[in-house]
């Protein structure tokens, strides 16, 4: 095995030298290498190196932002995906139930044992928990705005850790974030427009931990689910469909719409920018979305592993939702 560490800069996993030391005893001689990141390019370079030069794994100590910066460099090669979890929500981490211990996760990677998931692409990049336009843009923007922040920013990410999106959510419903979003869809097998609210492409159940946008998605069924929600201007009803989304009970509402596609284009009525895994990922008026059946080797803790059990006790079993 020869193993590269790619390390988010913001992340915990950066100031923490006794983390570091971990990574180092434990890959030993199979560790060719680790970089602390500059930007997402310098990401994407680390990647494509690794590829070329004979690494058949790629260690990402970071969060799905980090994630998402090296997929780019490892679509389709071949080459492994481990994941030390240092980010906020951890979606695809919390997936897979992936340890956020150091040492058990490095633990994890050494038995390497590999899933293949899909991949979903917009305009050129790629993403793997799920992305969108609407109100989950600001959600995300405030939050990462608020992670960016020393001071108080830095005590409420502390604080809360993933429920940070909650919070964001209700500030931005608080704040009237959700002026009129008109989008014409067109699919595989079919078309509409909608005024949206909320327009999701997932390929998982859950984005920021606790939304269940998508409750039946799978990473590995060459579909990706979309949900849309549409914009009532009403605040007491788009509150509703937000607290059901903890749940993944708001795809029963009359309000909102969810199928199944393997390719679609977005047509906006002026540029937008869209989220992909926790960040923005680009700014455009049309997009073009489509699945990359089982283009990415992840490395998961059993080869039996089951996540969409994880995903339904997630739903179920978390405080937040009792």
């Amino acid at each position: 095995m020869n193993l590269h560490v790619i390390i988010n800069p913001r992340s915990k996993l950066a100031r923490n030298e006794q983390a570091l030391a971990i990574i180092k005893g434990k890959f030993g001689a199979f560790l060719h290498g680790i970089t602390e990141t500059t930007c997402a390019q310098d990401a994407v370079e680390v990647a494509r190196y690794a590829a070329r030069n004979d690494s058949d794994t790629l260690v990402v100590a970071g969060g799905d932002g980090t994630i998402n910066a090296v997929l780019h460099g490892l679509a389709a090669t071949g080459v492994a995906l481990g994941v030390i979890p240092g980010g906020t929500a951890n979606d695809l981490a919390s997936l897979y139930e992936l340890p956020s211990d150091v040492g058990a996760a490095c633990d994890v990677i050494l038995r390497r044992r590999l899933r293949a998931i899909d991949l979903i692409g917009v305009n050129g990049s790629y993403f793997v928990t799920g992305g969108g336009l609407g109100l989950p843009t600001k959600v995300a923007a405030h939050a990462n705005a608020i992670k960016s922040r020393g001071g108080l920013g830095a005590m409420l990410h502390g604080m809360l850790g993933s429920r940070l999106y909650v919070m964001s959510a209700i500030c931005a419903l608080l704040r009237h974030s959700y002026e009129n979003t008109p989008l014409a869809i067109r699919w595989d097998r079919g078309s509409r427009t909608a005024d949206c609210l909320s327009f999701t492409v997932n390929n998982q159940p859950f984005l920021g931990r606790h939304f269940f946008m998508s409750p039946q998605a799978a990473n590995n069924d060459g579909l990706f689910d979309v949900c849309l929600i549409e914009n009532s201007q009403s605040r007491v009803q788009i509150a509703a469909a937000l607290t059901r989304a903890l749940r993944g009970s708001h795809i029963t509402l009359p309000s909102v719409t969810s199928w199944r596609a393997q390719e679609l284009v977005v047509r906006a009525e002026k540029p937008l920018p869209f989220f992909a895994d926790g960040e923005q990922l680009q700014t455009a008026d049309v997009f073009t979305i489509k699945i990359f059946p089982q283009s990415l080797n992840l490395i998961v803790p059993a080869e039996n592993t089951r996540p969409e059990i994880r995903a339904s006790r997630e739903r179920n079993n978390h405080a937040l939702y009792s």
